[in-house]
C-alpha cells in the first residue's frame, strides 16, 4: 500500500470496517459515501492529515472485480 493516494467507497457501502484501510504511508484522501457508518479505528496507521471527503463525490456507482 505504499503509492496509494486516494480510496474511493462507492455509493451503497453500508460499513467500512475496523482496520479496513491500514499502512498508507501516502494516503491523501478517501471518500465515503454519505450515510456509511465508520469503524474509529478504519484507518490505522496512515497519516494523521487524511482528508475523509463524506458525499457522492466520485461518480462511481458500479465496481466490478
Amino acid at each position: 500500500h505504499a503509492n496509494v493516494e486516494e480510496i474511493i467507497f462507492v455509493d451503497g457501502t453500508k460499513t467500512i470496517e475496523s482496520y479496513a484501510i491500514e499502512n498508507c504511508p501516502r494516503l491523501k484522501r478517501v471518500y465515503v459515501p454519505e450515510g456509511t457508518e465508520m469503524a474509529k479505528d478504519a484507518l490505522y496507521n496512515v497519516p494523521s492529515n487524511v482528508e475523509i471527503i463524506r458525499g457522492s463525490v466520485s461518480g462511481i456507482t458500479h465496481v466490478k472485480m
